[in-house]
Parts: C-alpha cells; structure tokens; sequence
C-alpha cells in the first residue's frame, strides 16, 4: 500500500477523528516531546507523543484504609525476605554457591522494595533483618574463592577489596597502554592500577567485565550523548560499570538506586523523584544527567578529578579532612588516609576506563553488545495495568517494564503523582500509531492494574479482603464469586491496586522480578553451639531476649521459626544458641558487652541511632564533634546514617539541658531518663539493656504502666 492510500485508508477508518486529533498534536511533539528524552539511533524517528484521556478512579476509597494495609503488607514482606534467607542458609549448608548467592540477592531485593513504604526505615524488624541478611551474605562471599556469576555489583567489589593486598601480577602481562592523553580524567599508571586490571583480566573480576561490556551496548551511545550535553567528560561514563554494573534498578545496603547510585537526598538535589509509584533514580537517562551535573559539580569543588570521584564515593567531608591530616592535596597522597572501599575506587575506575575503550587489547573479545534502546514516548493520564498497555503497543508488560524501570508498580502512576501532563511512557519505536487505536479500545476493566494475591493455608476471602481494606463483598465481586465461597489454598484472587495509597507491595505475577516458594524454609543446622532453652517472662520481648544472651533477633526467629506475622508469648519455650567459639555469655547489661577500650578521655560505649536523629545532634549530645564521631566509625558520613545503625563512640556523655533529649541525663550519682510519647517500660528495658522487673524495682513501680513526662531512674 502507498503512503496516499495508507492516508485515504485512516481518513475513512472508524479512527478518524483519532487520527485528526493526533495531526493537530503533530506540533507539540515534534518541539516539546516527553521531556527530555529523545531516540538514541540517527536512523529512528523523532519521539511522538500521543494524549490519552483521563478517567476517574472508582477505587479512589480504598486510600482510608492505608495504616492497616502498610502493616499487614510490611508483615508479609518481611517475613517472605526471611524465609529466602533461611534458603540460603540452607543451600550454603548443601554446598551449593550459585543458589546461595541466587537466595540472598532475592531476600535483598525483597527488603529493598520495602524501602519506598513511607516510615519503612524506623520498622525496627526492617532494620535488623536487613542488617543481619546483609552481614550474612558478606561472611559467605569472604569465606569463597570464585564468585558465581549471578553476585551482585557489591559482593564483587567486596570481593576486589579483600583480594588487592593479596594479588600477584608477576605472571600476568599487563597491556602497555599508549594513548593516556586523551581523556579530561587522567588515567594513572601504577602498580595498584595493574593489579586491578589482571584482576579484570585473570581474576574474579572478568566474567563480570564482560557482561558488563555487553551491557554497555544498550546504554553507553546515549549516555556519552547526555555527557557531551552537560559539558562533562565523557570518559566518566565508565564510571557507571563499577557503581552499579550497568544495571539500572539495582539497590546498595545504604539504599544507593540504579545505574549511579543516588541516595535519596542526593537524587533530590539533581531533580531525581522517588516515591511508592516510581523512581526516577532507575530510570538510565535521568540517572545519567544527574550524575554527569553532580560529577561538574564535586569538580568544580575539588579542582581535580580523582578527588571529585573520591567524593562520590565517600563524602566530601572525609576527603577534606585527609588532606589536612596529610598536608597533601592528590588521591595518591591521601589515599592511605582513606577507607579501603574509596582506596580502590580509583584504581577500579581507572582500570574499568581503559579496558572499555579498547576491550581487545585486554583480551576480551567476542563480546555480544546489546542493542541500543529505541523507542517512542505517549503520554498516560492514569493508573493503568502494563499488560494492558504492553497489549496496546503489540508487546508484553515485562517490556514496557524494561523500557520503563522507573515504574515501581504494575501500571502506570495516577494523574496525582505525575501532574497534568500525564506520565510519559516509553513504547517499542514505530508503534505509537497502533498504540492510540489499541489502547482506544481498552475497555476499564482491562486498563485496571490488579494484584495477584495467592491464598495460603488458612486464608478465608474474608481475611483477604480485610487485609486489603476491603468488604468481603467487594473483593468477590472483583473476582465473579460468590461471598460465601471457600477459595481453595494456592488459588489467585485480583486485587485492584489503590491510588495514592502506598500501602500494597506490588505482587503482579507477570511483572515480578522474584520469586519464593510458598512452602516454609528449612531452620538451619546450628553447629559448634550450646543450646539454652528460655521461657519468655511477663514483659519480655525478642529484643530483650536478644540482648540478654547476645544473639540477634532475626536469629532467634529463625531458631524458632517465628514468623513476623506473630507475637512471643508469656511461657512460651525459645531455643537460644550460644556460639561457644566466641565465648558469648548471657548478660543483663548490653554495656558489658562493649570493650573497655579507651580513647579521648572515654569509655567505649554504642549508641542505637532513633529516628530524626543526625550527626550532628548525636555528637553534641555526647560531647564530640562529628569529625571524630565519623573517624570512631570508619569515615561514615551524615548521609548514610539510617536510624536503628549501631555507632561506637569513645567519648563522656554531656549532661542534656533540659532532660528531654534521645539520650540519658546523667549526674555523678545515677542515670534518668524522661518518658517520651509513644515510650513503653519494655522499650526503655530494651532501650539501656537492663530487664523490665530491674527497671520497675528501681524505679518502684507495681504495674507497666507509665506517663509522658516521668522522669525514670536507670539501673546501673
């Protein structure tokens, strides 16, 4: 057919006014298109933007029943996240390295979805059984020789630090490498930056060099595009292999998102949005621009380069302080000074650069490069289901995900969240034409994004729809069954998803990135360890029990496989393993456990970080400053501090002004602390490490209950 035919065919097609209606938009998308993105092939067309129209939300109700659905959900999260750690657990048991990485990286991605859940960071369940899933698959990566393929980005470079001061590059020919001069950041030659390169070459490091080359293709044209844009130097955007291994949608343990790694507050600071429906952190080319404006801006503070990637790492503040303490003003004169992770980070940089500007003089050839991403963009002015959409450009949901990793939900954010405008999807290139005519034709109930909720034993349609904020009769309804009929374990029941209500983690089966069985996960074998039987005591709490014999709470859980969805109860029987090779010993006083070190005049202490707290308010309160506070705690900075962090502090306490601050007010004779709203006897016990019936005798107290205000003397 010709194009005058093809044009004839659409004026007297039932379209017609569709096709009209996007002539008369022709103007608005050729000079403004969906924000700044533009196609990455010369060849492809121009991005063309297609207006669909707004429809209310019927569900818009559900928003009322936001706290029960986030406790509920965070719950069952939690819990999941668990239960693939016991999987890993048990799989290092059998031996089996390649599912033991394969269930620690699924628990971590469990527990990083969490994140976007407003207030998910002062959870204290949140943060020990991150904390304690994160040291675990540490311990396993120091104790293995050979990574598998499937490691993250951070087990690898774990692995490259443990490694470095143990490499022998003796027998290993190091390229000679002529052309140093071209590039803005200068690419050092030196004994550390050879040894990084064989470790690329020969080491651990080389599978995943080469998957990182082949990723390369599918983001590497348009970044250097985007670099040569903000007037930064293009050579940094290798910088992205080692950040992140060019995967967008990848989460640090400090919360650090997509291809460069943003913290929220930095991501913030460059325009970069997150919240429950989507985070502009994953998506590549919003990443990109930040970083390339962020990076210009750590520069033009330093007046260096390897100080301006050092502080990326690390903190500006850090770096400043070791070129004072060493009077030296170079990476390389300052790096002793530095934490080891920033230590090789220029030699990692520097070594990724060279071997990706030309990967066969270091040995890596027949590299199977990904495509560059080609695609159009439409508009979208509601909350509709990615399948549906994915239907409607002739392709699956999980590749309008892929096009789209920004989105955290399985559809697209309401009109609330994205504004007027509409969201701005991307679709394959050449389908925005059939796009408008599909998605036409979508009826509500297929625009509608559902959850996929799986029944487990012991579930009725009733507790279903009341863990959603649902009446029993509404969720039937959506599903075309009777109230009063029995759902049968393991069947699917749709849920539609909220709007504007950040309470349901999305479960969309065709959309899900991990999976776990629903059968319980296997307790581990605990060997070398002395078993102690303890029955919980009026008043007593995991927290308490774990303080007491020195263990941590998500290890008790797992003794005991108690789940997050349930309480310890008075007489209940908890078995506790005590690791006889560490020596740990039953304590009352979480104090006896810290050494008796000494420094600065003071004796080792830890301080739990609560919620709303900084560094700031932290050193003040025990009479330091935030300098030495980072240097007691390897170089940390006021950005990565997560309330429920454990910090070291050698320092006196400073006596508060007004006795209502986070910390005790102390006196040369006792210690008191002033009841704070929300406080409880069993938390303030939990709190100072001491047991309840310590704090009540002495405080003379017969009953738990107390007020806001009181004054309470702590034991010892």
């Amino acid at each position: 057919m010709t194009q005058n035919n093809r044009l004839k065919s659409y004026l007297h097609s039932p379209y017609r006014k569709l096709f009209i209606l996007l002539l008369a938009l022709a103007p608005y998308v050729i000079f403004e298109g969906c924000g700044s993105s533009k196609n990455i092939t010369a060849k492809s067309q121009a991005d063309t933007t297609a207006k669909v129209v707004k429809n209310a939300d019927p569900f818009s109700t559900l928003d009322d029943h936001k706290e029960a659905i986030d406790s509920a959900v965070v719950e069952e999260r939690l819990e999941a996240a668990r239960q693939e750690w016991l999987r890993a657990l048990a799989a290092e048991q059998r031996k089996d390295k390649n599912e033991v990485v394969r269930r620690f990286e699924g628990a971590i991605d469990i527990l990083n979805r969490l994140v976007y859940f407003p207030n998910v960071n002062e959870n204290k369940d949140f943060q020990e059984l991150t904390k304690s899933v994160i040291e675990d698959y540490e311990k396993f990566v120091s104790k293995i020789d050979v990574l598998p393929p499937s490691a993250s980005i951070f087990a690898l470079r774990q692995k490259f630090n443990e490694e470095m001061s143990k490499m022998d590059i003796r027998n290993i020919p190091i390229p000679k490498t002529s052309d140093l001069g071209r590039t803005q950041v200068p690419l050092t030659i030196n004994p550390e930056v050879e040894k990084t390169i064989a470790w690329f070459m020969q080491g651990n490091g080389r599978q995943f060099m080469a998957k990182w080359l082949g990723r390369s293709g599918k983001f590497f044209p348009k970044m250097k595009e985007i670099f040569r844009e903000e007037g930064a130097p293009e050579e940094l955007i290798y910088l992205s292999m080692i950040e992140s291994g060019m995967n967008p949608t990848v989460v640090s343990k400090a919360q650090a998102v997509g291809l460069w790694q943003f913290i929220q507050g930095t991501g913030a600071m460059y325009g970069l949005k997150s919240n429950w429906w989507l985070d502009n952190r994953r998506d590549p080319w919003k990443a990109t621009r930040a970083a390339a404006r962020h990076l210009k801006d750590l520069h033009r503070a330093m007046g260096d380069w390897h100080l301006a990637l050092s502080c990326y790492n690390c903190s500006m503040t850090r770096i400043r302080r070791c070129m004072a303490e060493t009077g030296d003003t170079t990476f390389w004169g300052i790096r002793d000074c530095l934490p080891k992770e920033t230590q090789n980070y220029i030699p990692l940089y520097i070594a990724a650069t060279l071997i990706a500007m030309d990967p066969a003089r270091y040995g890596f050839t027949n590299i199977v490069y990904e495509s560059p991403v080609d695609y159009d963009t439409v508009y979208v002015h509601e909350a509709v289901d990615l399948n549906a959409l994915g239907n409607a450009a002739g392709v699956s949901g999980l590749d309008i995900k892929s096009l789209n990793p920004e989105l955290l939900q399985p559809s697209t954010p309401p009109v609330e969240i994205c504004g007027p405008e509409g969201y701005c999807l991307k679709i394959p290139s050449g389908t925005v034409m059939k796009f408008a005519e599909r998605y036409a034709r979508l009826t509500p109930e297929e625009k509608r994004p559902w959850l996929i909720h799986t029944v487990e034993r012991g579930e009725s349609l009733r507790s279903i729809a009341r863990t959603y904020g649902l009446t029993t009769d509404q969720l039937a309804d959506y599903n075309n069954i009777s109230s009063s009929e029995h759902v049968k374990r393991g069947s699917r029941i749709r849920v539609p998803m909220t709007v504007m209500a950040p309470g349901v983690v999305a479960t969309n089966e065709a959309l899900a990135t991990t999976t776990t069985s629903k059968d319980p996960a296997p307790v581990p074998v605990i060997k070398k360890a002395s078993k102690i039987s303890h029955r919980v005591k009026h008043g007593e709490t995991l927290n308490s029990i774990a303080a007491h014999y020195g263990v941590r709470v998500s290890d008790i859980r797992n003794w005991n496989n108690i789940s997050y969805r349930h309480k310890i109860k008075r007489g209940q029987l908890l078995a506790v393993y005590i690791d006889r090779s560490s020596k740990q010993t039953p304590t009352n006083d979480v104090a006896e456990k810290v050494s008796a070190k000494k420094d600065a005049g003071g004796t080792a202490r830890i301080h739990a970080v609560r919620p709303g707290e900084t560094m700031t308010s932290i050193a003040k309160n025990y009479g330091t400053t935030v300098d030495q506070l980072a240097e007691w705690n390897d170089g940390m900075d006021a950005a990565s501090l997560q309330a429920g962090q454990k910090l070291k502090l050698y320092a006196p306490n400073k006596t508060a002004s007004k006795g209502d601050t986070d910390q005790p007010a102390k006196s040369s004779k006792r210690t008191t602390y002033k009841v704070r709203n929300g406080d409880t006897l069993s938390s303030i016990a939990d709190r100072y490490g001491v047991s309840l019936s310590q704090l009540k005798k002495a405080n003379h107290l017969r009953r738990n209950t107390i007020t806001k205000g009181k004054r309470l003397v702590i034991p010892g």
